[in-house]
């Protein structure tokens, strides 16, 4: 293995820590963690590619409450790697799933 390979797989994992300790200094690490113990995932998977249906509720519940604490949709998309439209399209969905606002009538086939 070279050393252009290591620190390669060394980036993510700097990027994570980097992360981590941004959500620690802001006060809400310990609100990531418990949203992601309740959904059962863990706080690396919500920053992963993956779309796994626990993983994606835990992301997107974990993006509802940075958006209720005054995060703007662009901020949480850069912070998680993310295009905004994502962002905008996930806290919709959760505001559905906690039942905040009603969920959108369906097109009936004329």
């Amino acid at each position: 293995m070279t050393k252009e390979s290591l620190s390669q797989e060394k980036a993510p994992v700097k990027a994570l820590t980097v992360r981590l300790e941004s959500l620690r200094a802001r006060g809400l690490l310990a609100i990531v963690k418990r949203i992601c113990a309740r959904e059962g995932a863990s706080v690396e998977e919500i920053f992963s590619e993956r779309r796994s249906a626990h993983i994606a509720r835990a992301r997107r519940m974990v993006w509802w409450e940075l958006r209720d604490r005054g995060w703007n949709y662009v901020e949480i998309a850069e912070f998680f790697g993310r295009d905004h439209s994502s962002v905008i399209l996930a806290v919709a969905r959760a505001e559905q799933e906690l039942g905040l606002v009603a969920a959108p009538k369906t097109r009936r086939a004329a």
